[in-house]
């Protein structure tokens, strides 16, 4: 099954264009850290729940003890229950994690790695989803000791970073069989291209079940931060509360919406709103607040 992952560092990307593709499933960064939400999480997990493209979620960690990870684990999982009742969760510790223990004095080894992955996937199995690991074989040989890790979570998934096809979006070169019988899922290029996202992104193989392994909850209504922004653009040029600010695209919103009248030299907040949006979707104008040709072609 063909997969990406992605996070804020893709940008803005078009959910529809990507499973138009042919990706059958988006793995998303949810957070890193201290409960630290990735700035798209909630707008791409949002979309794709919309155009039913099935899910899985990582958190990058810098914890900096197992109690640390533990937390880690259930930020996670706080964060895959607003759209998921089952999904993939994977641990992410990578080289800048251990780096960041370094600079903040704490001597990482190979038996604390092991600790801290089982304390935060321990959290993913208690509260029903599916534990894994992304690592890559640097990791697997000296920093994670997996049947430790096995013995404790004993149907712990590995998701391994193995780039014999950099800068390729299609496979090349398969990974070894024996490789591909412990692997879960395999992430074979950081430099792919997708339709729907501007600039590189992971390129994953997905071997694991197919089936049962998202369960999205029902759509549910969210703050959207645009929409959020739009609310506070409306009541601005109204100069009196008209909508609640909840980011939420309730019916007065949509009616705001749809009273909109636009002419060219139309100015004000709801128009540098629009420009906003526009130029963070590609469009090359300037962001003054004035509806003008520009704005408008």
């Amino acid at each position: 099954m063909r997969a990406i992952d992605i996070s804020a560092h893709q940008g803005v990307v078009n959910v529809k264009a990507i499973r138009n593709s042919g990706v059958e499933r988006i793995i998303l960064r949810a957070g890193y850290g201290r409960d630290n939400t990735d700035m798209k999480f909630h707008d791409n997990a949002q979309a794709m729940i919309n155009l039913g493209v099935e899910g899985a979620i990582y958190w990058f960690s810098y914890a900096l003890s197992v109690d640390a990870a533990r937390n880690e684990g259930k930020y996670a999982v706080e964060h895959a229950r607003k759209y998921w009742n089952r999904c993939v969760i994977a641990f992410d510790f990578e080289y800048d994690s251990t780096n960041y223990c370094r600079k903040n004095g704490v001597a990482v080894d190979k038996c604390m790695c092991t600790s801290m992955a089982i304390a935060f996937l321990d959290e993913v199995v208690k509260a029903g989803y599916i534990p894994c690991i992304y690592t890559n074989q640097d990791y697997l040989n000296n920093w994670f000791d997996m049947k430790v890790i096995k013995q404790y979570i004993p149907d712990v998934k590995l998701w391994l970073a193995c780039w014999y096809n950099e800068n390729k979006q299609d496979i090349k070169k398969p990974l070894p069989a024996n490789k591909q019988k412990e692997t879960y899922i395999w992430q074979y290029s950081s430099k792919g291209k997708v339709p729907g996202i501007a600039g590189n992104v992971d390129m994953d193989e997905w071997y694991g079940d197919v089936a049962n392994v998202s369960d999205p909850k029902p759509l549910t209504p969210v703050c959207n931060i645009n929409i959020l922004n739009f609310q506070k653009a409306i009541n601005a040029d109204a100069k009196k509360k008209k909508l609640v600010e909840d980011g939420i695209d309730g019916p007065k919103t949509q009616a705001a919406r749809m009273g909109i009248d636009l002419t060219v030299k139309s100015r004000g907040e709801v128009v540098r709103w629009l420009q906003t949006r526009l130029v963070e979707l590609g469009a090359k104008i300037e962001i003054d607040g004035i509806f003008g040709q520009h704005t408008r072609k």
